[in-house]
């Protein structure tokens, strides 16, 4: 194991257990095995179900402190608290940098850093429906590029997103462009290609409105009585969905697995994963999985998405918001010989191996690591 001189701290903050322990699990390894003392923050709840902070930090080798995130208020006396609760944690803890990720954390952690005048590394993972054209989302916009250009380094998932705050006042020179947060190559390993004639859809997102679920199951519904063609999904659903979800499930147009802890079996069985976002997120990791398992995807032309894809090559772009093009393109992958089908996931299976695996992001994070402290 190698030491790091006068052990220091790192601190990581994301906004859910996911953010945290799933996509950053190597860069946490990688700084254990180095002699850092990594501290860990984040919600140990998720949709009212219990998480494994506690269970994850001992087998990691690290620590975890709770921290409650309400990723959805607004509520100023909230906000406050979650201020307040990571300026306590930085006091008590004293790390030598900060890892930050997802909106709250970037922007209430960056602050504390400033602040407390502790080095920190901040990841835009996308700008979700936050920052939009509306006040509220340009003041947030604003205060996000502020605290962006007092960081000590910036790490972008995306050329959109980078150009976007380049273009309304982001100058820090110390910004890098990172391939999403990478994937596991070896977690998400090759799986050979399904045989028979049947065809199945995976819809592995979210169940909301901005990750595409409406014109999935608009294209789902044209085909419920092809019992050759079959439309999975599997996410955490929002609750302006449940009562159309068992309705589809009963007459059934889809299956529906709801939360699935892991989703590489259901990816195995599939013939073509189906995400048709328009959501504002950095690069989907939901893509970066199943292509690392060789299966070819149709997803939209749209920032976080078309950059997992070689349209036409390792699967398909489509148009945000437009069922009728989407459905277009799911009857020509229908279409398609066996033969060509299983050529584009071997070519997203190779495409993952040369521009995003995670240990091109776990190299990137000690190197920035390492220039700071």
């Amino acid at each position: 194991m190698r030491r790091v001189k006068d052990t220091k701290k790192i601190l990581m903050i994301g906004n859910c257990y996911t953010s945290i322990v799933h996509f950053r699990r190597e860069l946490i390894q990688e700084l254990v095995s180095s002699g850092y003392d990594v501290w860990m923050a984040f919600p140990n709840h998720s949709h009212g179900e219990q998480e494994n902070g506690e269970e994850s930090s001992k087998e990691l080798g690290c620590k975890f402190v709770e921290l409650y995130i309400d990723r959805r208020s607004t509520r100023i006396s909230k906000e406050i608290a979650l201020l307040r609760r990571i300026f306590q944690l930085l006091r008590e803890i004293r790390p030598d940098c900060t890892l930050l990720f997802t909106i709250k954390p970037n922007i209430y952690g960056g602050v504390a850093s400033i602040f407390l005048r502790v080095p920190f590394i901040v990841n835009i993972t996308g700008l979700g429906s936050g920052i939009n054209d509306s006040l509220r989302g340009k003041l947030l916009l604003r205060s996000y590029i502020s605290i962006c250009n007092r960081a000590n380094r910036v790490f972008f998932q995306n050329t959109h997103d980078m150009e976007l705050f380049r273009k309304r006042g982001l100058s820090n020179p110390k910004t890098d462009l990172l391939p999403g947060s990478g994937v596991n190559l070896s977690r998400y390993s090759f799986a050979d290609y399904p045989c028979g004639d049947n065809t199945v859809f995976l819809y592995d997102a979210r169940i909301m409105r901005e990750k595409g679920i409406d014109e999935y199951l608009y294209v789902a519904s044209m085909y419920k009585d092809r019992s050759d063609i079959q439309f999975y999904v599997c996410g955490d659903c929002e609750d302006d969905y449940s009562s159309i979800l068992s309705e589809l499930v009963e007459n059934k147009t889809i299956k529906y697995f709801g939360r699935v802890s892991d989703v590489r079996p259901l990816i195995k069985e599939c013939n073509c994963i189906v995400i048709p976002s328009f959501y504002n997120e950095g690069v989907s990791n939901c893509l970066l999985e199943a292509a690392s398992c060789g299966r070819p995807i149709v997803t939209t032309d749209h920032a976080g998405c078309r950059e997992v894809v070689d349209d036409g090559v390792t699967g398909f772009l489509v148009k945000p918001a437009d069922k009728e093009n989407l459905k277009r393109i799911i009857e020509k992958f229908i279409d398609m010989p066996a033969k060509e089908r299983k050529e584009m996931g071997k070519q997203a299976r190779e495409k993952m191996e040369r521009e995003f695996s995670r240990e091109i992001v776990v190299n990137m994070y000690m190197k920035a690591i390492k220039e700071i402290i």
